[in-house]
């Protein structure tokens, strides 16, 4: 996915799927090289993980990842239960983001 950057016609954000991870970068047709992974930020899509096929039965997740179309999940244990950060990264890469994060606590 290549999609626009605010108030920078000349650069945009880059997410590659390859499988099991997405890589994060940056296009930018004023710079050489144009696309930089210099921030590299590439995740395990974690989908197979039990904890997050268990968060993904959550009515909140189940509406947030019917519309997400590059999601990963950031898992951790906890004594008091299992946090699960689903995250899509056409939009963030932080669980705390304003737009496009949703956290999900499962019991232990």
């Amino acid at each position: 996915m290549v999609a626009p950057v605010a108030m920078n016609p000349f650069r945009r954000w880059v997410v590659l799927d390859e499988g099991e991870e997405y890589r994060v970068g940056e296009f930018d047709w004023l710079r050489s090289p144009r696309i930089r992974y210099d921030d590299l930020i590439a995740f395990r899509t974690s989908a197979e993980d039990p904890r997050a096929a268990s968060a993904r039965a959550v009515p909140e997740a189940r509406r947030f990842l019917s519309w997400a179309r590059f999601p990963f999940f950031r898992i951790t244990e906890r004594a008091t239960g299992v946090d699960v950060e689903i995250i899509d990264a056409r939009y963030a890469v932080e669980a705390d983001a304003p737009f496009g994060a949703l956290s999900v606590t499962l019991p232990r």
